[in-house]
């Protein structure tokens, strides 16, 4: 993950980096603290089972946006408080 991260820094040169990877792959970036957002896509849909967002991982998280799309999905950002 460590070499995976410093490539994407260097090739974003200071803007935002958009990590896609679910749980398992967030949860090593919390750990890491190497999030500051994370944005979470919610389906309109019920599943019985699954893994979770950060297996193992807890940190505060606040509020700072939602983003409705027109297909009935909401995208809520949440700042990662330290």
């Amino acid at each position: 993950m460590g070499a995976i991260h410093e490539e994407a820094a260097e090739a974003a040169a200071g803007r935002d980096v958009w990590l896609v990877g679910g749980g398992n792959v967030a949860s090593q970036y919390l750990e890491a603290d190497l999030l500051d957002v994370v944005r979470v896509t919610i389906v309109p849909a019920v599943l019985g089972a699954g893994l979770p967002l950060f297996a193992g991982a807890v940190a505060p998280m606040r509020l700072v946006g939602m983003t409705p799309s027109d297909n009935g999905m909401a995208e809520p950002a949440y700042e990662i408080a330290t």
